[in-house]
């Protein structure tokens, strides 16, 4: 039963890259200190969704519970897909099904 685990350095691209391990319930310990995957700001926040029992990665303690969010910068919220691309903010008074036709004067 591996319970530590040193993956350091072995050029791992991504958390996914270690999806196979979630089969194993005893590992408590790993470290991924250069990797590329360590240099994602969400790998934390990924492997403990993988490997909920972990309980310190890069010997820093992992968060308990289910509810673990990396932190993000205060103001740079990012925007909801709905918002992104081709669409428009919608103005009260207008209809969004109803199409807008100009006419020159």
């Amino acid at each position: 039963h591996l319970a530590r685990l040193n993956a350091s350095n072995n050029h791992i691209p991504s958390v996914d890259a270690l999806r196979t391990l979630s089969l194993n319930t005893d590992l408590t310990w790993m470290a991924l200190r250069g990797n590329p995957c360590s240099s994602k700001s969400a790998y934390r926040f990924k492997l403990c969704g993988l490997l909920p029992q972990l309980l310190l990665l890069d010997d820093t303690r992992m968060p308990k519970g289910t509810n673990y969010r990396p932190s993000t910068p205060k103001g740079k919220d990012p925007a909801p897909s709905s918002l992104q691309g081709g669409g428009g903010a919608h103005r009260p008074g207008s209809s969004a099904s109803t199409p807008h036709s100009h006419k020159a004067s």
